[in-house]
């Protein structure tokens, strides 16, 4: 209806509804007006940023480990003692358990470090915020956008990913709701 000249007002608790069918939003708490604009206004004033998430690619985790000597040869001498250790009832919640899975997050892998130093080295502001089975997510301020880091940063990744043990990235908006 843009230019219709008539107004339509919806009230939603679902930020993706206001989204997808508000030309402008205002979003109201305890009864006051908080702020009126349009979807790409208000996530540029509330946003976090754009989500970078990066793939890893299969068989990268374990292998990368060992590819820090300093580091790895305290955590293979844990794993040794964790692994003589009789499993026959370590379960879940078990001190065995809970051992190993210490050992294992001790450290962050070198690959998210460099991976982490490449987009920091673009984009100082970036921040890692998940780190969880096959995927790291990376948040780019809006800022960044706009200097002209992120085709440099893309240009770099795409030069990099077997190097850095990735096998795919995506970058996503932030929603209202968030």
């Amino acid at each position: 209806m843009t230019g219709s000249r008539r107004t339509i007002i919806l009230s939603t608790h679902h930020m993706d509804e206001a989204d997808i069918l508000g030309d402008r939003i205002a979003i109201i708490s305890h009864g006051k007006l908080c702020c009126v604009g349009s979807s790409l206004y208000l996530k540029n004033q509330l946003g976090t940023g754009y989500y970078l998430t990066l793939v890893k690619r299969e068989g990268a985790g374990r292998t990368s480990v060992s590819r820090k000597s300093s580091s790895s040869t305290s955590l293979r001498e844990k794993e040794g003692e964790c692994s003589s250790i009789s499993s026959s009832d370590a379960g879940l919640g078990s001190e065995h358990e809970s051992e190993v899975a210490t050992i294992e997050s001790a450290a962050p892998l070198p690959d998210v470090i460099q991976v982490s130093g490449l987009i920091q080295g673009h984009v100082p502001a970036a921040r890692l915020v998940e780190d969880l089975g096959h995927e790291l997510t990376y948040v780019l301020p809006y800022s960044a956008a706009k200097d002209g880091a992120f085709a440099e940063l893309f240009s770099d990744l795409d030069q990099k990913l077997a190097e850095l043990g990735i096998s795919s990235y995506g970058v996503s908006d932030t929603t209202l709701e968030e």
